[in-house]
């Protein structure tokens, strides 16, 4: 690929906690980390029958150029009741794709094994076939709200 991003397997090691988390794709990049932990904050607390008194969401990590953000529960049940969002649209009207890390990693290195791109491959794309995610290779993401460069640096 162009930058030099060079796609291998991935496995579990590759995604820490991950019974607690979820891979989302196919938001936007025009909506910040914030905007995405606030959006599935909203949406869960109006399904869950609880009460929070924080953001069951710990943090969000963007992967611009892979494609997808993770999302890190505080509960392994909130983010089951996630998955329940498969398919449906994201506030600017794309639709999410949400799969446990298992699923994903399987898919990935499927794609991999077959000698395709798993970026275009498992993205739902429109148009002309072009992600929702572009820019440079990053992975920036919120943590209880604030905004935390991969250098631990809080701030824009």
């Amino acid at each position: 690929m162009e930058g030099g991003l060079k796609l291998r397997k991935v496995d579990l090691k590759d995604f820490p906690n991950y019974k607690r988390k979820l891979v989302v794709q196919n938001i936007p990049l025009e909506f910040t980390d914030e905007q995405i932990m606030n959006y599935f904050f909203t949406v869960l607390s109006s399904i869950a029958k609880a009460d929070y008194a924080k953001n069951p969401i710990m943090s969000v990590i963007r992967f611009k150029d892979l494609g997808f953000v993770t999302l890190d529960f505080r509960k392994r049940e909130d983010a089951e009741v996630c998955l329940n969002l498969d398919g449906t649209e994201f506030r600017s009207g794309s639709k999410m794709r949400i799969l446990r890390v298992k699923r994903f990693i399987d898919e990935w290195n499927v794609e991999i094994e077959k000698g395709r791109n798993p970026i275009q491959s498992m993205m739902n794309t429109k148009g002309a076939g072009s992600s929702n995610f572009t820019g440079q290779s990053r992975a920036d993401r919120v943590v209880d709200g604030e905004e935390t460069k991969k250098d631990g640096k809080k701030g824009a």
